[in-house]
């Protein structure tokens, strides 16, 4: 068990005798990720697709998003999986365990037909994953796909601090403000080693 001191919560308070405070700890179990790897997504991925949107949408931000995702029949699902498992220009990546029902993180990926960059969409990625390596390989996979269909850049536009920092960890830079005016745009360059002709 490991044990983390907590910054948002203040030392408990010294004793009566003037004795030194303890500082608060909190015990957290760090996650078995030995399991968890990136693919895209397959065509009988439907619960696990909609599992990690419900998990993505739950912030109060995304609550008529959630509810609207909430009412989306399995069979919805079952033909977004089939579907994005097999496009050439549109894919969804995710972190799973094999064959398992849940997931730690996806993000949405699809190519702009008239330049060779490919836009990053929908983000999310359980917290325990965060700075891994099991993060930075979501988008190695997304890169080697991209890199496969002549991409030479990668564009995010992230309005969340925890997408732009997972962002960043990955080798990405910031290169400016969306259109909406509040959205950090950053973008990384696929290696030449990477891009197959």
């Amino acid at each position: 068990m490991t044990y983390v001191r907590s910054s948002s919560v203040p030392s408990l308070g010294g004793s009566p005798t003037g004795a030194a405070a303890r500082p608060y700890r909190q015990a957290i179990d760090a996650p078995d990720l030995s399991e968890v790897s990136a693919r895209r997504v397959a065509p009988d991925d439907g619960e696990l697709l909609r599992g990690l949107m419900l998990a993505a949408t739950t912030a109060p931000a995304h609550a008529v998003e959630h509810r609207v995702l909430k009412a989306r029949p399995c069979e919805a699902w079952d033909c977004l999986a089939a579907e994005r498992a097999t496009a050439e220009d549109r894919a969804i990546f995710v972190l799973a365990p094999p064959a398992a029902p849940t997931g730690e993180g996806l993000l949405w990926c699809s190519l702009r037909k008239a330049c060779p960059v490919a836009d990053l969409g929908w983000w999310w990625i359980h917290r325990p994953v965060e700075a891994t390596p099991v993060e930075r390989s979501l988008y190695e996979v997304v890169a080697e796909w991209a890199a496969e269909h002549g991409v030479a850049t990668l564009v995010a536009a992230a309005d969340d601090h925890r997408e732009r920092a997972s962002l960043l960890r990955a080798g990405f830079v910031h290169r400016g403000v969306a259109s909406d005016g509040h959205r950090a745009v950053l973008t990384r360059p696929i290696a030449a080693s990477s891009l197959t002709c």
